[in-house]
C-alpha cells in the first residue's frame, strides 16, 4: 500500500515539473522617472495569461560604501607581454561570443518572444533647436535598437511615444517590457549556447570553421 501511495506521488510530482517546465511565463519589466524623482524598476512575473502575479519591486535600498581595499595594486608589476597576452584573451572571447550568438540565434529567437514594447518620454532642453536635434537622434536611437532586438527575439508589438517641448526643460519617461517564455525553452537556450560555445573555442584551438 505505502509503495503504491509513494508511485502515486513520483508520478505526480514528475506531471508537475513537466508542466512547469512547458509554462508559459510572462515577465513585465517597467521603469519610470520622473524630475525631482527618484528612478523606479519593477519585475512582474504572471502564469497562465495573468492568472498567478508576482510583483517583486527592484528599486535597492541604501547603498553600502565599498570598503576601501588596503592591498596594494599589482600592475605597476605587469610587463607589456602580460598586457599583450591579455588583450589576445580579451580578442579571442569576442570572436568566441560572435560565433556563439550566431550559431545559438535560430534557438533563442525562437523561444523568446517580446511581447510588447512601450515607451514614453516627456522631454526639453529650454532651446527648440537643440530640443529637434535630439528628438531626431531619440528616434533613431530607439528603431535601431529595436531592430537588434528583433534579431535576438521573435517581437510581436510595440509603441513608442516622444513628446518634445521645445519652450521648458524637464525630463520623464516610462518603460514597459513584456517577454514571453517557458523554463524548458529558456533551459535549451543555456544548454545551446554553451554547447556552441565548447564548439567554438575547440575549433578556435585546432584552426578549424564551425558550421553550423
Amino acid at each position: 500500500m505505502i509503495a503504491w501511495i509513494l508511485y502515486g506521488l513520483l508520478i505526480l510530482l514528475g506531471l508537475l515539473s513537466v508542466t512547469i517546465l512547458f509554462l508559459k511565463i510572462t515577465l513585465e519589466f517597467t521603469a519610470s522617472y520622473a524630475q525631482d524623482t527618484p528612478l523606479h524598476f519593477s519585475l512582474s512575473v504572471s502564469l497562465r495569461k495573468g492568472r498567478i502575479k508576482v510583483d517583486i519591486p527592484l528599486n535597492g535600498q541604501d547603498e553600502k560604501k565599498p570598503k576601501e581595499s588596503k592591498q596594494v595594486a599589482e600592475h605597476d608589476k605587469k610587463t607589456i607581454k602580460d598586457y599583450i597576452r591579455l588583450l589576445q584573451k580579451a580578442r579571442d572571447f569576442l570572436r568566441d561570443a560572435i560565433a556563439t550568438y550566431r550559431l545559438s540565434r535560430p534557438s533563442i529567437q525562437s523561444r523568446l518572444h517580446l511581447e510588447n514594447v512601450e515607451l514614453m518620454a516627456v522631454y526639453g532642453l529650454g532651446d527648440a533647436a537643440q530640443t529637434g536635434i535630439i528628438t531626431g537622434t531619440a528616434w533613431g536611437l530607439i528603431y535601431n535598437l529595436y531592430a537588434l532586438l528583433g534579431q535576438v527575439t521573435t517581437l510581436y508589438t510595440h509603441h513608442f511615444d516622444l513628446k518634445p517641448v521645445f519652450n521648458a526643460k524637464g525630463f520623464r519617461f516610462s518603460l514597459k517590457v513584456a517577454l514571453r517564455l517557458r523554463l524548458a525553452g529558456l533551459i535549451y537556450i543555456g544548454v545551446t549556447v554553451l554547447v556552441n560555445y565548447l564548439r567554438v573555442t575547440r575549433a578556435r584551438k585546432k584552426n578549424k570553421p564551425v558550421r553550423a
